[in-house]
């Protein structure tokens, strides 16, 4: 797969999800900060400006899991309010109960991130 093909199947789902108003850079030669991480998006303090990394072997993604990844990482957006919320929000909670409390939420998102991603694929039949 060519970056080009990629970016076809990016903004399908941009538009499907409506982030059109984002500001998305490509940094193409940037690996995840998780090593384990197919993909990550990393939004700036800038409002709706965010940076998509990919993981080596992304040439190789099958079209389910191209499409899940994409579909993952640009429902982290959607997240974004919600993220800053929770930060907000466990700003007076002692340093172990913000951390007990930020790993859970993380946990939490990730897991309905991924369920909603798959539910997506599938729904448009790439089951």
């Amino acid at each position: 797969m060519t970056r080009r093909e990629f970016k076809r199947v990016f903004n399908v789902w941009f538009k499907i999800l409506r982030l059109t108003h984002w500001e998305i850079y490509f940094d193409w030669d940037t690996e995840p900060e998780n090593d384990i991480a197919l993909a990550s998006i990393a939004m700036e303090d800038d409002y709706d400006i965010a940076h998509l990394r990919l993981a080596d072997g992304w040439k190789e993604w099958d079209e389910y899991t191209l499409n899940r990844v994409i579909i993952h990482e640009l429902l982290h957006l959607h997240f974004r309010d919600y993220d800053e919320l929770l930060d907000t929000a466990v700003r007076t909670l002692s340093a172990d109960a913000k951390d007990l409390i930020r790993k859970q939420a993380h946990h939490e998102v990730e897991g309905l991130i991924d369920r909603l991603a798959h539910s997506f694929v599938d729904a448009h039949g790439f089951a």
